[in-house]
C-alpha cells in the first residue's frame, strides 16, 4: 500500500503548491484508463479509503537478457529464425 501523504511527500516537493487531492485523484483516474481498469472493480489498483491505493494484480519477476535491455532501450527489433520460418 502506498499512502496518499507518501505519494505527495514523492510526486510533488514541498515547495510545489497544487491541489493535492484533485491532482493526485486525476492522476490515478488516467493511470486507470491506461490500465483499462475500474475503481468499483479493480484488477489493478484499489483505492483504500482515506488511506491509499495498493496495486492488486501479481507481479512476475522475469529475468531480461543483456541484448532484449539493449534492444528496448534502442529500439531496435530482432526476429528470430523460428519466427521467420512460421511467416513463411
Amino acid at each position: 500500500m502506498v499512502t496518499r501523504e507518501e505519494l505527495q511527500r514523492r510526486l510533488w516537493p514541498s515547495d510545489t503548491f497544487v491541489d493535492f487531492d484533485h491532482s493526485l485523484n486525476t492522476a490515478v483516474m488516467r493511470l486507470r484508463e491506461a490500465l483499462n481498469d475500474s475503481s468499483e472493480n479493480p484488477r489493478f489498483i484499489e483505492t483504500l479509503p482515506r488511506r491509499g491505493y495498493r496495486f492488486v494484480a501479481p507481479v512476475e519477476e522475469r529475468s531480461v537478457s543483456l541484448t532484449e535491455t539493449i534492444q528496448a532501450q534502442t529500439g531496435e527489433v530482432s526476429v528470430s529464425e523460428s519466427a521467420l520460418a512460421k511467416i513463411a
